[in-house]
Parts: structure tokens; C-alpha cells; sequence
């Protein structure tokens, strides 16, 4: 009798040719059966990185991808993230889209976006995204129905016609949206984005772009801040048409998505702190450490990696936390403050922790 995986036991009786009981057998295949049971949930583990999909939408099928992170666990919401692609990776092989822009970032540094991420294609490059409306809607559905995820922290993004439908579809759907995040987007049509004036926006552009010109993202900031909105828009000096492997690689756009989920009114300031007063507190024991402006918001980059302000609330943090911080930004019209504390669990926290507690070079600290 053949097992799974190997060959069962043979009864002696068997072995000298001789019938072996009905009872023998049932016996064996309960065993078999029972064996096979206990080994189903280990079996049935989520797979993760980037998974193929489909999903029938008006009676065709449509290829997309979902990321998940290593660390996936179904056992707690996450947050996702909706990407949509360029001109260049339109199609219907479901795979060109995440080979540019985000998913290229994310292979680069999967540590830096703990998101769902959610890859439809678009499938006709002479269309524009706000076409296909549904079929970014439908694949977000079908993401949070397979998978744990928080419908209160989504986050969308894409570049050149991907920029314009993050756009578009952000402004269609601005309810949806905890952030929006358009590289070198344009608007095609009559469509306007005034209900994102209360959504952290940031866009990014290269003031060299022959393709789709800087003004187009100029026009909808524009637009947007006469809205109440207050969109930071990024120009990058000298850049062509692709403005994306910076925005996505380079910028601490992963980062300011983490803080825009939790903290709307502190990732609208921190973007593009220019003109945004920033001063950062540790303190850890008898020690601490006070940081503003470029060095305040380079440290929040790193908090926000290692989870540290996951948890910022509006009161101070218990004295009996490890490492305790105070972080304030204020603008013209806009203040913002506020606490946290974490325990250095990780190596980046860790660091964190060593430095707040070395002795300060500075005069001051003397």
C-alpha cells in the first residue's frame, strides 16, 4: 500500500502472500487521513511577496498582482497601498506593472514599505485610468476580502498616466484615501481634485520632463491649495520623465505614508518642510537629545522605520517608558503636536536608543 510521500508499513501477513483483512486497510487509510489533516495548516500558509491574481470584471479577466509583505500576518489589519502604472506597462500579462516605479522599489528595500500593495494593469495604453475606475476599485475589493486589511488606511499612488489617475480617482473617491501620492501626473478631462483639500497630497516632478510637463502637477497643486488643500509638491532639478525612481527610492515618501495614516495633519507639514518649524525631544533616562529642522524630520524618518511612532497620541508618554518624544511643526496657519514612546526592541531602535544616550559633543551638553 503506498503512502504519501513514502510506502506504508506492510503486515507481516502480506509479505507471505497471504490476504490481509478488510479492517486492516480501513485502519490504515483512517491513519493516512488523520496524518494528512494535522499537516493542512502549515500546508495552507499565506504565500508572500508579489502574488498572481485575477478577478472577472464585465465578463473579461483581468491579471493584477498583490504584494505581502514577509511579515504578513493575518492575524492583525494592515494597511495597503493601491499602485497605478505608466503608459509603458499597460497590457494584460499582469506582470509589466510592477516592474517599474513602486514594486521596482520595493525589491530594492522591502523593509521600508510594511504595506499590502495592490498592482492592477491597465490594460489599454491609449486610455487613461479614470477609465478603468472599476477596475482599480474591484481589485481593491477583491485585496481586502482575500487579505487582513484596515479599509481606514489606504493609500494611493502611481506615475505619468498612473499620476494622473492617483489624481483623479483620489479626488473621485477622496473618502477612500488616507494619502494620495501622484509622480508626474497631468490631468486628461474634466475632473476636478478640491474634495482631497483635507487628504495629505504629495506630489513629485522633474522640472525637465518633456513628456508630460512640470505645469501639469503645478496646475493641480494650484488648484488643490485654492481648495483649502495644502499639497507639497516635490520638483526635482535636471530631471527627465522619470521622476519616480527618486520618489519612490530616494524620498522618505514609504515613511511619510506610515506617519499620513496615523497622523494626516503632521505628514501634510512634514512632507515639504520648507517654511515648517520642526523640533524633535528624546529622552531616555537623565539623557535626551533635541533636533529641528532637517535634522528633526531626518530623525522622524528613522522613528517611523523602526515603528517607534506608531503609537503618537496627543498626551505625553508614561515616565516609565524606555525612550520618550516630543515632536512639534508648526507653519503659518497650521500647528501640530505631539508624543510617543517606544522600547529600543529592534537594531534601528536600538541605535536610536545608543545615541540619545552618548555624551553630547557639543558645548551645551558639557
Amino acid at each position: 500500500m503506498q503512502g504519501l510521500g513514502g510506502r506504508a508499513d506492510v503486515p507481516k501477513d502480506a509479505a507471505r502472500d497471504e490476504a490481509v483483512p478488510v479492517g486492516y486497510h480501513l485502519a490504515m487509510l483512517g491513519t493516512l487521513m488523520l496524518s494528512c489533516s494535522l499537516a493542512l495548516p502549515s500546508m495552507a500558509q499565506t504565500v508572500t511577496g508579489f502574488v498572481d491574481k485575477e478577478i472577472q470584471l464585465d465578463g473579461e479577466t483581468h491579471r493584477y498582482q498583490v504584494y505581502l509583505p514577509a511579515d504578513y500576518d493575518a492575524g492583525k489589519p494592515w494597511p495597503v497601498m493601491v499602485f497605478l502604472n505608466g503608459r509603458g506597462e499597460c497590457g494584460r500579462d499582469g506582470k509589466k506593472q510592477v516592474s517599474v516605479g513602486l514594486g521596482k522599489a520595493i525589491r530594492r528595500a522591502p523593509e521600508r514599505w510594511p504595506f499590502v500593495v495592490v498592482f492592477p494593469q491597465k490594460p489599454v495604453a491609449e486610455t487613461q485610468w479614470g477609465d478603468h475606475q472599476d477596475l482599480v476599485l474591484a481589485t481593491l475589493a477583491a485585496t481586502e476580502k482575500d487579505y487582513a486589511i484596515d479599509p481606514q488606511r489606504r493609500v494611493l499612488t502611481g506615475l505619468s498616466q498612473g499620476g494622473s489617475g492617483a489624481w483623479q480617482i483620489g479626488g473621485a473617491h477622496a473618502e477612500m484615501w488616507r494619502a494620495v501620492a501622484p509622480i508626474c501626473g497631468y490631468r486628461a478631462g474634466d475632473w476636478s481634485v478640491r474634495a482631497l483639500a483635507k487628504t495629505p497630497v504629495w506630489a513629485f516632478h522633474g522640472d525637465a520632463d518633456g513628456v508630460v510637463p512640470l505645469r501639469g502637477s503645478e496646475e493641480l497643486c494650484k488648484e488643490l491649495r485654492k481648495a483649502g488643500g495644502a499639497p507639497c509638491l516635490t520638483v526635482y532639478p535636471g530631471v527627465q520623465h522619470n521622476s519616480w525612481d527618486r520618489a519612490y527610492q530616494e524620498s522618505p515618501l514609504a515613511e511619510w505614508c506610515r506617519l499620513a495614516l496615523r497622523e494626516p495633519l503632521g505628514a501634510r507639514l512634514l512632507a515639504d518642510h520648507a517654511g515648517v518649524e520642526t523640533k524633535l525631544t528624546l529622552r531616555s533616562g537623565a539623557r535626551s537629545r533635541v533636533l529641528e529642522g532637517d535634522a528633526a524630520w531626518s530623525a522622524v524618518q528613522r522613528l517611523l522605520r523602526a515603528g517607534a511612532m506608531d503609537a503618537l497620541r496627543p498626551e505625553a508618554a508614561g515616565k516609565d517608558a524606555a525612550v520618550r518624544l516630543h515632536l512639534e511643526a508648526r507653519s503659518a496657519s497650521i500647528g501640530w503636536t505631539r508624543h510617543g514612546h517606544f522600547e529600543p526592541k529592534t537594531a534601528a531602535a536600538k541605535a536610536i536608543l545608543d545615541e540619545i544616550q552618548a555624551p553630547d559633543p557639543s558645548p551645551r551638553g558639557r
